[in-house]
């Protein structure tokens, strides 16, 4: 070839991969901001306000997405965290601390680190052990509140990090005591006065708990060590703010920033943040400040961490004191010159970010890495029990390839939820296995990941690309008569396909998950996917999957008499075709649930946690965008960011960081986020999500309304048609937030999220008539004839 391919790059292209195969990383830096909630809430301001945005601004020529997520924004005024309202948030807290760190190129954790570490948590489970305890040494009142509160009957939809073992034997003290969520249900008031109470109790039972077990060598409950179980006491009593450092440590201490903020001039017994005292020295709350401090000294770098000093005040910072402005700019300037350095070094580790090679390689090894990717995500879900599928299948290629013998592809044909990606995935991987001194290629495409894999010609000419790649034709990926012509296309398919005929001890296995689902084009003058071979060489292979019967596809009448072949077809539904795999949820007592009731089942149970207005707007927007959001789009169309202080109900239509996190850990089960252009864009894990998504949430008006408002996303209209704006839209623009949450955009995939559901150029250009609209609609041109991301002179890489 006539450009040097990075070996690495090559024999991914060729199928040649493994778990240690570096694949594109997001270009995003997401950072979690980790402090109490009313001890630094100028500071967490400031981050979003001023520091995230410069930061945006700096770096948007390096196409990077800085993030910057406040636990603490939209949760209400009154002092009290998400998690003092509901404690087994905290798990979702600590794990989008874990999703920051395996997402961002740089820092992904900031700790904002005063003299008090904040209120006593709720015990989400209790070891009975440790609940015998307090109950020995509680009063009758008492034992009845905790056991109104706390049971070992596991509550539904425990974040899998609370998961318990199952007891033994029978024993019904190997369960956890779990407490209970019926306080979901409770009013605001009425549960934050009950949860005071308990929480009063048991911090005060635990204390002379861990009293009585320090004098003793051991537990008399279960004969545990003395040592285990009084460290298993004070692990109750760790503070929410202690365990995000605790996992942001962890993680990585050399990405992690870290400013010290003490106070002068403070009185013996001064107090700030509602009345809460903070720890005057010698104190059990400021010699545990002090060892998490020290922690994290030792831990972190020096250049990643600062002290500040600043006058005490009894209401904590406030901006109107000259003293406290004084601090907040020096705050603002240590803060970002921390975080740009920070950034800077970790970015300089990766100069180009791989562009050096090939710019069509790199557009090809992108795409493909999308699919790698997804191929991954089956992989490692692990849900793969048994097929009678992939054993007819080898015995089939095997004796076509050792006779030499041409053959239609394969069809994999099932219903929603049947196991076809899962079967597909499994089959790309132990393929490898069935032949021995033969090179085998392997390209895999899930239909409609991205705009390249969801429009037939364009998935056949990256295809042919990449196959020119895998054969070393010289700039063949190029051919310098290049059409948008199908039968051209589909000619050249052709010749490649011959030239791989012509190929020894060498095999090409190409999958398609998902057929069905691959759009047509008005030039299609003859059947969709007629370019489908009918006959393929002795050496290439075409296993493909479909929920749409073969009479359904667009296939002409000679392919389908064709492919329904009984040994190149196979229905999972066919005793003889028999595949399992997990279920991801349990089926109801009244028999075999299907796939779709199962999706209805937790679309009911979403509705029931976080509302029905907050639940359908999330799976609108998801649904209407094709191709998927990003967080950052999600939340600027979900967060309203007005009023730090305000309440942001899931109820009432809006999500803050803290629900959005626990939503989205609530949806795992049929959400995914893929890598495409450099963003991280969350879409469904299943297309029957978008289909229930329309029958129960959509109208023809709300679908056209969402896709205004997908397009004003991404081009805001002029000052002059603001007007037409609603209130709510206009408040959501106007935020000093916007520039952080929405970085600069891509007009590709912008015109992706748009044209592909059903607004029209035309349409746009009448409703706003902008610069930005007149591309707008232009790409959509392109994406309407299937020329968006086709001609490799008008490609723009972006990531």
């Amino acid at each position: 070839m006539a450009a040097a391919i990075e070996e690495a790059v090559f024999n991914a292209l060729r199928g040649h991969h493994n778990a240690h195969t570096k694949l594109p990383s997001p270009r995003i830096i997401k950072i979690y901001v980790a402090s109490l909630k009313d001890d630094f809430k100028e500071e967490r301001r400031l981050l979003l306000e001023v520091i995230g945005p410069d930061l945006q601004t700096l770096y948007d020529d390096r196409q990077l997405e800085i993030e910057i997520v406040d636990i603490h924004f939209g949760t209400g005024s009154d002092g009290l965290t998400t998690v003092d309202l509901d404690p087994y948030v905290l798990e979702d807290h600590l794990e989008e601390i874990e999703t920051c760190h395996g997402v961002s190129k740089s820092v992904f954790l900031i700790v904002l680190l005063g003299s008090r570490l904040g209120n006593f948590l709720l015990p989400t489970k209790l070891d009975p052990t440790i609940f015998t305890a307090i109950v020995n040494l509680s009063t009758g009142e008492e034992v009845e509140r905790l056991r109104k509160w706390y049971s070992t009957s596991r509550p539904m939809g425990v974040h899998p990090a609370d998961e318990r073992v199952v007891p033994q034997d029978g024993d019904a003290t190997g369960h956890y005591y779990w407490l209970a969520t019926d306080y979901r249900a409770l009013d605001r008031a009425e549960w934050v006065a009950e949860a005071e109470r308990l929480r009063e109790l048991l911090e005060r039972r635990l204390d002379e708990v861990l009293r009585t077990a320090a004098a003793k060598e051991k537990s008399s409950e279960d004969g545990l060590d003395g040592e285990q179980f009084c460290d298993n006491l004070k692990r109750l009593k760790t503070r929410a703010i202690a365990r995000e450092i605790e996992k942001g440590l962890a993680c990585s201490p050399g990405r992690i920033l870290t400013l010290f903020r003490h106070w002068q001039k403070q009185p013996e017994n001064g107090s700030t943040e509602h009345g809460d005292v903070d720890g005057p020295p010698g104190t059990n709350t400021s010699t545990a400040v002090e060892q998490l401090e020290s922690s994290l000294v030792q831990a972190l770098p020096a250049s990643n961490h600062q002290t500040l000093t600043v006058d005490w005040a009894e209401n904590g910072i406030d901006p109107e004191l000259e003293c406290h402005d004084l601090y907040l700019t020096s705050f603002k300037n240590k803060m970002f010159e921390m975080m740009k350095a920070s950034i800077d070094q970790d970015l300089a580790k990766d100069p180009n970010g791989g562009k050096g090679r090939k710019k069509t390689v790199q557009e090809i090894f992108h795409e493909h890495s999308t699919h790698l990717m997804y191929l991954n995500e089956h992989l490692s879900a692990n849900k793969y029990i048994s097929s009678k599928v992939p054993e007819r299948i080898r015995q089939n290629v095997q004796m076509n390839f050792r006779s030499g013998s041409r053959h239609p592809p394969y069809f994999i044909h099932g219903g929603h939820g049947t196991g076809k990606s899962t079967l597909l995935s499994h089959i790309y991987t132990e393929l490898a296995g069935w032949f021995e001194h033969v090179k085998v290629h392997r390209i895999i495409r899930y239909a409609a990941a991205t705009p390249r894999s969801a429009y037939n010609l364009e998935l056949l000419r990256v295809v042919c690309q990449q196959l020119a790649i895998i054969l070393n034709i010289p700039e063949g990926y190029l051919p310098k008569d290049a059409s948008f012509d199908p039968l051209y296309i589909n000619n050249w398919f052709q010749n490649l396909l011959k030239h791989c005929e012509d190929l020894h001890n060498e095999i090409l296995f190409l999958f398609i998950d998902d057929l069905h689902r691959l759009n047509p084009l008005d030039c299609d003058i003859v059947a969709a996917l007629s370019w489908l071979p009918i006959s393929l060489p002795w050496n290439v292979f075409l296993v493909v999957s479909t929920t749409v019967p073969i009479e359904s596809l667009r296939l002409t009448p000679m392919q389908k008499e064709r492919f329904k072949c009984a040994d190149y077809f196979f229905d999972l539904a066919l005793e003889q075709n028999e595949t399992q795999v997990q279920r991801w949820t349990t089926a109801p007592e009244h028999g075999v649930a299907t796939f779709e009731q199962l999706v209805n089942g937790l679309f009911d149970t979403m509705e029931q946690r976080f509302g029905v207005k907050g639940f359908s707007r999330l799976a609108i927007y998801i649904t209407c965008s094709e191709y998927g959001l990003t967080e950052t789009e999600l939340l600027e169309l979900l967060m309203p960011t007005q009023d730090a202080d305000l309440v942001i109900d899931s109820h009432e239509g809006d999500f803050n960081f803290s629900t959005f996190r626990t939503i989205r850990n609530q949806m795992r089960l049929i959400l995914r986020e893929k890598l495409m252009s450099g963003k991280l864009l969350i879409v469904w894990r299943h297309s029957i999500c978008s289909e229930i998504t329309r029958a129960r949430y959509m109208t023809p008006d709300i679908t056209r309304s969402i896709h205004s408002e997908l397009v004003n996303l991404f081009f805001p209209p002029d000052s002059d048609d603001s007007e037409d704006m609603s209130t709510e839209q206009h408040s959501r623009k106007s935020s000093k937030y916007h520039s952080t949450l929405m970085p600069a955009q891509s007009p590709e995939l912008a015109s992706m999220h748009c044209f592909t559901n059903g607004i029209t150029g035309g349409e746009i250009t009448k409703r706003e008539k902008t610069k930005h609209t007149e591309l707008l609609t232009e790409e959509a041109g392109k994406i309407l004839n299937g020329m968006i991301h086709t001609h490799p002179q008008q490609e723009t890489l972006v990531g």
